[in-house]
């Protein structure tokens, strides 16, 4: 758990340095302005508009420093990172859009138990999206997700019974 919570916070800062060292120029204009200034009213909007700016940018997958780190921390094995990276490469968000890519990403995190990247997968093979679609497969993952409490699984099961084979129906 340690070790985990150690790649992400490397994560987290490695995306806020590189946000910061590409707008270091606008920031130090800004923080002479603020410097000289005694209006707080000022300084907090600046903050806020920097703020949403920078989870906009990563929102929309044009920050360009997001997609390298989740990579690195996605190689180093985990699973939020590998989910997370699944997710760019399946809507083409910061890398190009590949859904043999985002079948590798997502089936390294479900493999790990991670419930949202199983119902992923599991969605993939209800819609044939990078995958054969195969309804009992598909079954297979939202079952495990659905174990573990995840809700979305859990609902798309119920609908996904009537067109499994009787004998994957039973088991469930």
């Amino acid at each position: 758990m340690l070790f985990s919570n150690l790649i992400l916070d490397s994560y987290l800062l490695y995306i806020i340095s590189v946000y910061i060292y590409n707008n270091l120029k606008g920031i130090q204009l800004y923080t002479n302005y603020m410097i000289g200034s005694s209006n707080q009213q000022f300084i907090k909007r600046f903050i806020m508009f920097r703020l949403k700016n920078f989870l906009k940018k990563i929102r929309n997958g044009i920050f360009t420093g997001f997609s390298y780190a989740t990579r690195k921390v996605a190689e180093a094995g985990y699973a939020k990172a590998q989910h997370n990276l699944s997710k760019m490469y399946h809507y083409g968000k910061g890398v190009p859009q590949d859904d043999a890519e985002a079948v590798k990403w997502v089936r390294m995190a479900a493999d790990q138990e991670y419930a949202p990247a199983q119902y992923d997968f599991g969605w993939m093979y209800a819609n044939g999206k990078g995958v054969p679609q195969d309804y009992v497969k598909a079954a297979e993952y939202w079952n495990e997700a659905a174990e573990q409490g995840h809700v979305e699984a859990q609902y798309d099961l119920k609908f996904l019974r009537p067109y499994l084979p009787l004998t994957t129906r039973d088991s469930r």
